[in-house]
């Protein structure tokens, strides 16, 4: 009887074990969707918010005299500091925005400390002008930015809008915690709405109705050192009053694993949005630069 005993008990533990290793490769698996997502979504974001700088920058300098440094009035925050050589319509020209050592807060919060430095050779409108935009000990949430965003006006489509291709060269977002995120894209941007309006003649309302669409692929490496990589299937809509993308889909191919589906939502602005690995279906929290 003893050994009977001994035997269900083994079989007991060895069916316990079988459930608890079966449950943390799922735990493990559901890791790596949502931790590719995510990060693949906060580089996303952080590329974006370079440009947007540097555009609402521009716009500025359109409306400045004779100024080539000035700190102020800039949704980015009023301490950051500001320099554009040479002011006004020649070109090319090279801006710099200088943060600071310590972080500065913009308008929605969003802390920034470092600089980013774009050299230009026309104005956005111009076909033919390139954007080519670096950082320099740049963080955004105390997370790291580095790499090269080159975008170039290509004209207009057959709609009649404007497009700019994007490339995103040597991407790496550093986290406060965790390992670095790595990222490349090519894409192309078409500039929907709030091209009549600009600094000039509508203030800061003119800089923050513009809207676009993007397409493309990239790719990159997540924190946990998978590759993956990723194909835009509904064009994201990025709005330059919004942080965070607020709708459009793509796929995502992780190496090793199962695709997945990335979902923005309808329009609205927050930093949800939800996976999609065969039938389950996961919100995620887009991560900021520190460990949420």
């Amino acid at each position: 009887m003893k050994k009977l005993e001994k035997i269900l008990m083994s079989l007991v533990l060895l069916a316990g074990f079988s459930l608890f290793f079966t449950s943390c490769q799922k735990d493990s698996s559901t890791n790596v969707s949502t931790t590719t997502s995510s990060d693949n979504t906060l580089a996303e974001s952080s590329f974006n918010d370079l440009f947007n700088i540097v555009e609402e920058v521009e716009q500025g300098d359109e409306s400045s005299t004779d100024k080539s440094s000035f700190i102020g009035r800039w949704s980015f925050g009023d301490c950051a500091s500001v320099t554009i050589d040479p002011v006004g319509p020649n070109f090319p020209k090279t801006i710099t925005i200088d943060f600071g050592d310590t972080n500065c807060v913009g308008d929605n919060g969003v802390e920034r400390r470092g600089k980013i430095i774009a050299t230009i050779t026309g104005r956005l409108w111009q076909e033919g002008s390139v954007r080519t935009i670096t950082t320099e000990d740049f963080y955004v949430d105390n997370a790291k930015v580095e790499g090269t965003k080159t975008v170039t006006n290509e004209g207009r489509n057959e709609d009649n809008f404007i497009f700019f291709s994007i490339i995103v060269e040597n991407g790496k977002i550093t986290p406060e915690e965790g390992n670095a995120i790595e990222w490349y894209s090519t894409r192309e941007k078409v500039w929907i709405e709030g091209e009549e309006t600009n600094m000039m003649n509508q203030g800061m309302g003119g800089v923050m109705d513009d809207v676009f669409l993007i397409t493309g692929n990239g790719g990159g490496v997540n924190r946990d050192g998978i590759n993956y990589t990723i194909t835009i299937t509904k064009a994201l809509r990025v709005q330059r009053d919004c942080r965070w993308i607020t709708e459009g889909t793509m796929e995502l191919l992780p190496e090793d694993s199962e695709k997945r589906i990335l979902d923005y939502g309808d329009g609205e602005c927050d930093n949800k949005a939800t996976v999609t690995i065969g039938d389950e279906v996961k919100e995620i929290t887009i991560r900021r630069g520190r460990k949420m």
